[in-house]
C-alpha cells in the first residue's frame, strides 16, 4: 500500500480569494482533498467547525464554481493506486526549468482552485498518492 504525501493548504474565507492545489508529486496518480482541522489528520478535540468547501476546476478555465460538503472529499485520478502503487496515469508535473529559454519555467498542474463555503476560513489535507 502506498503512503501518500500529505500537505495542508490554509483556504481563505468566501470573500478571499481562491486557493491553488498545487501537484507537489511528481507521478502522482490519485488525489484526495479533504477540510480538515487545523493541525490535520484526526480531530483531537477542540473548536472545530467544519465550513464546507467551495472549488474550481482548470478543465473551464476555472469559470464553474462546485461545492463539496464538509466531509466529502474531492478526488483525482485512480483509487486502485493506493493498494497498487505506480500503477496508472499520472496527474501532471510539478514546476520544472524550460530548457530551451535559462532562467524561465514551465508552471506546475494545478488540481484545483478552493476556497471555504462560508466567511469563515479553514483548511484543507492534500494527500498525493504515487
Amino acid at each position: 500500500m502506498s503512503r501518500p504525501k500529505r500537505t495542508i493548504y490554509p483556504v481563505n474565507g468566501s470573500g478571499g480569494d481562491y486557493v491553488s492545489i498545487p501537484l507537489t508529486v511528481n507521478g502522482a496518480k490519485y488525489v484526495e482533498i479533504v477540510e480538515c482541522p487545523p493541525t490535520g489528520g484526526n480531530f483531537t478535540g477542540g473548536n472545530y467547525a467544519p465550513q464546507g468547501i467551495n472549488y474550481e476546476l482548470p478543465d473551464d478555465s476555472y469559470t464553474a464554481v462546485y461545492g463539496l460538503n464538509p466531509g466529502s472529499t474531492l478526488s483525482f485520478g485512480e483509487s486502485d493506486a493506493i493498494s497498487n502503487p505506480g500503477h496508472g496515469p499520472g496527474l501532471g508535473f510539478t514546476q520544472r526549468p524550460d530548457v530551451g529559454n535559462p532562467g524561465v519555467n514551465i508552471p506546475g498542474t494545478t488540481y484545483c482552485k478552493v476556497r471555504s463555503a462560508t466567511v469563515t476560513a479553514t483548511q484543507v489535507e492534500c494527500r498525493e498518492y504515487d
